[in-house]
């Protein structure tokens, strides 16, 4: 399932990821992604661990083809407390979220939900909205979870998540400006501590 998300990942003009407790996996470093490996599958045989690594780092291609792909998330705040890997992975890591956005304008868009916001997407989980440039492919959201992943192909199920995503980005997310403000304060507590 994961194999066919990349895939789908790889064809799509746009994405719109909504993350509540993790770096969405497309913005990820190589050192976090590891972390996030070693807490997710703990005693991974280590040639399928590099394996895993490797897919990801090959994954953010995306950003480098001649239409790059539109990256737009909404990500918890909560998500810049947790110290993944340890305050050094975590501030190289918010370091890699400020260069993707200001050096890719229009491609990597960060809107932060802080913490203070009513509208929590915990509450619904994170999810992707995967949408493509041909008119014919429909829109499909990507679900993922510890134990399994799924796809939503329906269109009333697809227009919730986009409405959703919407509603999260436009009316309960800091702007863009704003957004990687706050990613740098975060940053710079990581320097210091």
């Amino acid at each position: 399932m994961y194999a066919d998300y990349i895939g789908y990942e790889s064809d799509a003009s746009d994405t719109y990821n909504v993350q509540t407790a993790l770096v969405p996996g497309l913005l990820q470093t190589h050192s976090y992604a590891a972390a996030v490996l070693d807490l997710h599958l703990p005693g991974i045989p280590e040639d399928e661990r590099r394996e895993r690594l490797a897919i990801r780092d090959r994954r953010q291609q995306v950003f480098n083809r001649a239409n790059p792909l539109v990256f737009w998330g909404v990500i918890s705040e909560s998500v810049f407390r947790h110290a993944i890997g340890g305050p050094g992975v975590m501030a190289e890591q918010l370091e890699q979220l400020l260069i993707l956005a200001e050096g890719n304008p229009g491609t990597v868009n960060i809107h932060v939900l802080p913490e203070a916001s009513e509208a929590h997407a915990a509450l619904f989980g994170p999810f992707v909205v995967l949408s493509f440039p041909e008119r014919w492919e429909p829109d499909i959201v990507y679900l993922e979870g510890l134990t399994g992943n799924r796809f939503l192909e329906e269109v009333a199920e697809v227009q919730a998540y986009s409405r959703l995503f919407n509603r999260l980005m436009v009316a309960a997310s800091l702007r863009k400006v704003e957004s990687l403000e706050l990613v740098d304060r975060h940053l710079n507590n990581y320097r210091k501590g």
